[in-house]
């Protein structure tokens, strides 16, 4: 598989476009339609770094607490794969461990990486390791998956609540999502 590195797709009919000496904006010669060009933003770098930091003290604080007969119970971050690894869920352990801790945080490091170095022999490793993070990231289905607990347990036990992890993760979400958007992928192959 060959990576092109001045090839952009148009999203409106699938054409590929040569974009050498494009700064900002080109017109699709087929369809007709503006395809706005991805600038390198040093937002990208300030959202992958925020979010970075968050995630980092993510895992000191539980998402959701509970009280059942008298008994505190908490879920964080970290404790999920730990607790499904102790239940036996062994496959389902790693598979959560690698979308919800490992791949935003390479996610975000791969974007830190390329604003400070000019990786030249990993350039097409750190590219595909990029697209794989992106998408393979579910910590918004995990956080989903938190709410959808949150309602089910109310039903149920009365004295459950969100607690500030939760709210850190929506912080955390927002400035993962930011730092994917702002950041120009095709810059880890201009390096």
């Amino acid at each position: 598989m060959k990576i092109v590195e001045n090839v952009i797709e148009c999203y409106g009919c699938g054409t590929f476009l040569d974009i050498k000496n494009i700064n900002s904006q080109v017109k699709c010669p087929r369809c007709h339609s503006t395809i706005d060009i991805k600038n390198h933003s040093k937002e990208a770098l300030i959202y992958a770094i925020s979010a970075l930091l968050l995630f980092l003290i993510l895992p000191l604080y539980p998402l959701l607490t509970t009280n059942i007969n008298g008994i505190q119970l908490y879920a964080s971050i970290t404790q999920t794969p730990i607790m499904l690894y102790q239940e036996g869920f062994f496959f389902v352990s790693v598979l959560i461990f690698f979308t919800i801790i490992f791949a935003p945080i390479f996610n975000s490091l791969i974007i830190i990486f390329t604003f400070f170095f000019k990786p030249k022999k990993t350039k097409h490793f750190l590219f595909r390791l990029y697209h794989i993070t992106k998408e393979w990231g579910f910590i918004d289905i995990f956080m989903i998956g938190c709410v959808i607990a949150y309602i089910k347990m109310t039903n149920t036990f009365q004295n459950t609540h969100f607690e500030i992890g939760f709210y850190i993760m929506i912080i955390y979400l927002i400035l993962f999502y930011l730092s994917n958007q702002k950041f120009d992928e095709k810059m880890i192959l201009k390096g």
